[in-house]
């Protein structure tokens, strides 16, 4: 339930961001337009932190049955470094979102 919700977010206001920067419907105003564009590149970017963070789940499998070693710990660090531009990414269109917000016309 939760992934189809969040699948439908994510199409719904990718479509809706898209459409208005390009044909000015269904938002009117440029603000709501942008709003609207940047919950999508949110939503898209947690996908992506979410799709690199799953192939350390293997890994975590593996050093809980056979126990830790260097190449695994590299494995799961390597894995936490990719997650970590997603992570920044996602700060910075939150806080691009919440000053779209913030200078929203009256």
């Amino acid at each position: 339930m939760c992934l189809c919700s969040f699948i439908a977010a994510f199409l719904g206001f990718g479509w809706a961001g898209l459409q208005s920067l390009a044909a000015d419907s269904p938002f009117l105003s440029r603000w709501l337009e942008l709003e609207a564009f940047l919950i999508c590149a949110g939503f898209s970017d947690i996908c992506c932190h979410g799709f690199v963070l799953c192939a350390a789940g293997g890994v975590f499998a593996q050093m809980q049955a056979s126990g830790s070693t260097s190449v695994q710990e590299r494995s799961v660090r390597s894995h936490a470094n990719k997650g970590t531009t997603f992570t920044i990414l996602l700060f910075l269109l939150l806080a691009s979102i919440a000053y779209l917000g913030m200078i929203k016309p009256v």
